[in-house]
């Protein structure tokens, strides 16, 4: 599947055969709980990233890091068609909050940019 601007959708990952992975890596309650419990100092691209995991377990066909001529949303879920932006515990609490190395934009405000160049 392709997006408008012609990037190209990564199916979710499926486990490669013989291939070992770390116990409860592929439990979505353990990703879930290691998602929901994380320290306010953990980087918001380790909860990117927790996030994908997840998506990918759940099956759900899923883009990291979709570019947009406004910029990079953080995750895109193409058939949803929904953008998702991630922020640290923190950040998060408040989508009005303006954001100090954004300019001063806030979360919601971002996010928006995103949305209107994607619709056009």
């Amino acid at each position: 599947m392709r997006s408008a601007a012609g990037f190209r959708f990564r199916p979710p990952r499926r486990r490669p055969a013989g291939k070992d992975f770390i116990p409860g890596d592929d439990n979505a309650a353990v990703v879930a709980n290691r998602l929901l419990s994380g320290s306010g100092n953990r980087p918001e691209d380790n909860k990117r990233q927790d996030i994908d995991r997840l998506l990918d377990i759940l099956g759900r066909d899923n883009l990291l890091t979709y570019p947009t001529a406004a910029g990079p949303a953080d995750i895109c879920l193409p058939r949803l068609r929904t953008l998702v932006e991630t922020k640290r515990i923190g950040l998060a609490d408040d989508p009005l909050k303006p954001q100090m190395r954004q300019g001063r934009e806030t979360p919601l405000a971002q996010l928006e940019r995103y949305v209107r160049v994607e619709i056009g």
